[in-house]
């Protein structure tokens, strides 16, 4: 663990990969099981999955500045106890 940067609005993503669960998707398990059925055209999930989530959907896309985005709201002003 490293000690706060006064110069950094916390919280701040540095990193990571794939993209983040759709809604309702059923959790993380679900997830994964998602992601095994779109990538195999002979799961009997497939073509259901690509159907509903579209064809856009990439589940290995992990966009940075988006997650940074979408934390701001939880930052809390530094005058704030």
């Amino acid at each position: 663990m490293l000690e706060p940067d006064d110069s950094v609005a916390y919280p701040v993503c540095l990193g990571g990969s794939r993209a983040f669960p759709p809604e309702d998707t059923g959790g993380i398990r679900r997830f994964n099981f998602l992601i095994r059925a779109l990538r195999d055209p002979d799961n009997a999930d497939h073509g259901y999955f690509e159907d509903w989530l579209g064809e856009a959907f990439d589940p290995t896309a992990f966009d940075i500045d988006d997650v940074n985005r979408r934390l701001k709201t939880y930052r809390v002003k530094s005058d704030q106890p």
